[in-house]
């Protein structure tokens, strides 16, 4: 059995009460021809550019595009000792690719890819790509112990223990905050979006963390519906 913290003589809980997620392996192929099929998409409206990235996250795989070059050229003429006329071309001037060309196309390569809709981000936060995010044929849940045994969560928690398991990105990065920096936190969404079990994460995440005698918590549930459990 799992060594229980005792902290001011209330035992934490442990993290094996929670349950872990079955891991779903993507297939490194399949990614590589979407892959190739977003560039050939691309080519075929004469939009130059290569993938640079793939990373699989649960429900989406996220493709980093990096734009090429809209290039000019001109044909030169020129003749051999035979006399015979040769046309080459020569490149005049190069530019990069807009942006807008590529998020202009999403619907044509939506349908290159036989996906019902693909979301594109232009450009990714901090690097010089655009992301477009492709539906998983297959989906992966989540667990909020898949995200509290992450790097990225251990780090927050050894400084903090207010720490958040918000979940995972779309290129299945770990997410995790501080609630010490954020005091005021909103949680928004459609109806089915997960509202709920984001809520439930962050009690249970401050509950592994802290005993009564550091925490208090204050439910306001005017429906009586989503907090009853606690």
């Amino acid at each position: 059995s799992p060594e229980l913290v005792t902290v001011d003589g209330w035992r934490l809980p442990p993290i094996d009460i929670l349950d872990r997620s079955p891991e779903v392996q993507f297939s490194q192929a399949d990614n590589v021809q979407r892959a190739k099929l977003i560039e050939e998409a691309l080519a075929s409206y004469g939009v130059e550019a290569k993938v640079v990235q793939i990373n699989a996250g649960p429900t989406v795989t996220q493709f980093g595009v990096e734009p090429g070059w809209d290039r000019k050229m001109k044909e030169i003429r020129e003749r051999d000792k035979e006399g015979s006329v040769k046309v080459r071309s020569e490149e005049v001037s190069k530019t990069r690719v807009k942006v807008d060309r590529i998020t202009s196309l999403a619907n044509d390569m939506a349908l290159a890819l036989a996906a019902p809709s693909i979301r594109i981000e232009a450009p990714v936060p901090g690097k010089s790509i655009v992301g477009i995010e492709v539906p998983n044929t297959i989906s992966s849940l989540v667990s909020l112990r898949g995200v509290i045994e992450t790097s990225v969560f251990q780090k927050i928690e050894a400084r903090s223990r207010l720490s958040l398991a918000l979940g995972k990105g779309a290129g299945g990065e770990a997410v995790a905050a501080d609630l010490a920096r954020m005091p005021h936190l909103l949680v928004a969404g459609a109806t089915g979006s997960g509202k709920t079990v984001c809520l439930n994460s962050i009690i249970c995440c401050l509950l592994l963390n802290n005993t009564p005698n550091d925490i208090r918590f204050i439910m306001i549930d005017p429906k009586r519906v989503e907090l009853t459990t606690f």
